[in-house]
């Protein structure tokens, strides 16, 4: 049995990104993105905790801005989708905890909550409003 210290697991009500997010020029100005080209290239990373990222996505997200807020979706990066390895690095990472930290550009980041589409590689990001710490418990079966 591994047990991986990571930040706590999401409960309660998702909202679509984070209230942080909702006020940040350069997440707003994403949502204004150039409407023949509306997708941004970030990295979705996966903490265990602090000192150790044990995944790390590049992935193409849009930002809808709606009357009271924002949302978004997005995609694994075609060089992600390419690679059986990293696609399973990602299902699992997803299955463990959904909770990822969505980085810019800029270097600009925050947690998010993700949540697998039906397309392989699609999901819906979703506010993160756990603790800043969970515990999560992962069974390994090496026999099989």
């Amino acid at each position: 049995m591994v047990t991986l210290e990571a930040p706590e697991a999401a409960s309660g009500e998702k909202k679509p990104l984070p209230t942080t997010a909702q006020n940040d020029p350069f997440i707003r100005q994403r949502a204004m993105m150039d409407p023949m080209n509306p997708s941004a290239l970030v990295k979705l990373e996966w903490w265990a905790n602090r000192s150790t990222c044990l995944g790390c996505f590049a992935a193409h997200i849009e930002i809808h801005e709606r009357a009271s807020d924002l949302s978004a979706t997005g995609r694994l990066a075609v060089e992600t989708l390419d690679d059986p390895n990293t696609l399973r690095s990602w299902g699992l990472l997803c299955a463990i905890d959904p909770v990822f930290r969505l980085v810019f550009e800029d270097g600009s980041d925050f947690e998010i909550h993700v949540e697998p589409g039906a397309e392989t590689g699609a999901f819906e990001i979703a506010e993160y409003t756990g603790g800043p710490t969970r515990k999560v418990t992962l069974d390994l079966n090496l026999l099989t």
